[in-house]
């Protein structure tokens, strides 16, 4: 594994499950977590695809 590719997932594994843990816990307590994102869809979605940038650089 490269240090670009360990660098790549140190970040983005952490941020997509911080940001995926973040909205789901919003949603099931009712508050918004973003001002735009009232369904939590975009913060779902882009925690989820952190967490796939970050396990396809995984080698």
């Amino acid at each position: 594994m490269s240090r670009a590719d360990k660098a790549v997932m140190a970040v983005t594994l952490p941020a997509g499950i911080a940001l995926f843990i973040a909205t789901e816990i919003a949603n099931f307590s009712g508050h918004e977590l973003f001002s735009w994102d009232p369904h939590h869809f975009f913060g779902q979605v882009g925690g989820m695809a952190l967490i796939v940038v970050a396990v396809t650089r995984w080698r």
